[in-house]
């Protein structure tokens, strides 16, 4: 292969490889701020929920909840699938599904860790769901009195990852579309010195003694080829004289007898 594919089809292979690298530290990393959303940003706005219907969960007023609830989700329809309230044994007090209650909703988990800080994060894989379930426990004291459940829709998380990634990979096609102006440019440089001096190389190997070297300024290897190229050139062109003299004078013409 040509110095020149060589250099292009490197440059090539770097970006590919930095694209798919670069896309996929950007999902891996992506899956780490996803959960961090899960459970700070949901797990905080699920908290206001139960202060804010903590008389209204105690008191088991499902209008108030409900009315609630839905205005939430009204606010967040693209983040949110649902909003749902549940009583301390698990029975629902309210929510905002208008269709029957997917079952593994139906049978949701009410148990959580001892502390003021509790929460839990489930993932909900339904046919009629698709969420992150972030639930906290509802407290007065330190005894439950209920639990408000967040859904945050896995297609709205995925979408974030998407974009991100898109974006990456479109950022690393700049990048390689910029690379590989450089690698032409580069190649260019690199090149037409090179194929000048091969030139030169082969006309010597021909014999031919009358040839031009390029004028070179490139302050590099190449240039100190070129000087190479032109000492042997004029090693040879000097071997090549002298060898001409040593041929020509055993064949001289002597001097005629009593000319002095």
């Amino acid at each position: 292969m040509k110095l020149g594919p060589k250099i292009i089809s490197s440059f090539v292979s770097f970006i590919v490889l930095f694209g798919v690298v670069s896309a996929l530290a950007t999902s891996f990393i992506l899956d780490g701020r996803m959960q961090h959303e899960v459970k700070t940003s949901e797990v905080a706005f699920a908290r206001s929920l139960s202060t804010r219907l903590f008389k209204s969960i105690k008191d088991k007023d499902v209008p108030t909840v409900t009315d609630t609830l839905l205005d939430e989700l009204a606010l967040r329809p693209e983040k949110l699938g649902y909003l749902m309230v549940l009583d301390k044994n698990g029975g629902r007090i309210a929510h905002t599904f208008l269709a029957p209650i997917p079952a593994r909703l139906a049978s949701m988990v009410t148990s959580y860790a001892q502390g003021p800080g509790a929460y839990r994060v489930d993932r909900i894989e339904d046919p009629a769901v698709d969420v992150y379930d972030v639930s906290v426990p509802v407290l007065e004291g330190i005894v439950t009195v209920g639990s408000v459940h967040v859904g945050l829709r896995s297609d709205y998380l995925e979408g974030i990852k998407h974009d991100l990634v898109r974006t990456t990979l479109a950022v690393t096609l700049g990048i390689g579309l910029i690379a590989l102006l450089v690698a032409g440019m580069l190649t260019r440089k690199i090149v037409r010195p090179v194929r000048q001096l091969t030139q030169v190389a082969n006309q010597l190997s021909a014999g031919q003694l009358d040839v031009t070297l390029p004028d070179l300024h490139t302050n590099d290897e190449i240039q100190d080829l070129e000087a190479s190229l032109a000492g042997v050139l004029a090693a040879v062109t000097t071997l090549m004289s002298e060898m001409e003299k040593q041929t020509a004078a055993p064949n001289a013409a002597p001097a005629p007898e009593g000319s002095k």
